[in-house]
């Protein structure tokens, strides 16, 4: 790769050709650094909340190290661990199926997420703004919480706060065409939770149901 670079000899390419060990050194060198990326970076490569990243890094639940005072993540080791582990529901008996409660005032956006969940192998149940979650939520606890930030009446961060007490793990996935909001942050208080946005990536909403549902099965098995 490096000789097509090269391209055909001349005295130039040989004065670069002699310096060949210490361009490749270079070369690798610029290749592990590039291999390492931050906190942030690592939120958007998983789908996830930064907060939550690093709230994982320091459980051990993720494969991360610190430098300083921040976590650093490798990138294939990461990738490694979001798409190479099995899927969540091989690992559980074939009649079980966990269960997914999305909330959205939108309900266009609420069937379409349903549909996407159902046919991931989840059960799907529905709640139209944020008080019917809260009663869903009280009748028959989910699994797993997929949620809107704006919703009239009791929005995305007013559920946490009030499930928080009964439900403090419940694995959550935050759906939102307002990723920079400060209900955002907000929400991350109260729970570890992932980020992804308004229109719907098909890919990355069955891996970060996969990622949460397969932490919450971790947490489960390990209590």
């Amino acid at each position: 790769m490096f000789v097509e670079t090269l391209g055909p000899c001349s005295t130039k390419h040989l004065i670069c050709l002699s310096n060949l060990p210490r361009v490749l050194g270079k070369m690798s060198k610029k290749r592990r650094s590039s291999d390492v990326i931050g906190a942030s970076e690592a939120a958007e490569l998983v789908g996830s909340h930064v907060e939550t990243v690093r709230r994982l890094a320091r459980r051990g639940d993720i494969p991360a190290f610190k430098v300083g005072r921040d976590w650093r993540f490798s990138r294939e080791a990461l990738q490694r661990w979001a798409e190479g582990e099995p899927r969540f529901t091989s690992s559980v008996p074939s009649d079980y199926q966990p269960t997914v409660l999305v909330v959205d005032d939108e309900e266009q956006v609420r069937q379409i997420v349903a549909r996407l969940v159902e046919k991931a192998g989840y059960r799907a149940r529905e709640a139209a703004d944020g008080i019917e979650g809260l009663v869903e939520i009280h009748k028959d606890p989910p699994d797993l919480l997929i949620l809107d930030l704006v919703m009239p009446g009791l929005n995305g961060p007013d559920l946490l706060e009030r499930i928080h007490e009964d439900h403090p793990s419940m694995p959550v996935i935050i759906i939102t065409g307002h990723p920079d909001s400060a209900l955002v942050a907000r929400a991350a208080e109260y729970v570890p939770l992932m980020l992804l946005t308004k229109p719907i990536d098909v890919v990355k909403l069955h891996r970060a149901l996969e990622m949460a549902l397969k932490i919450e099965r971790q947490k489960t098995d390990s209590g």
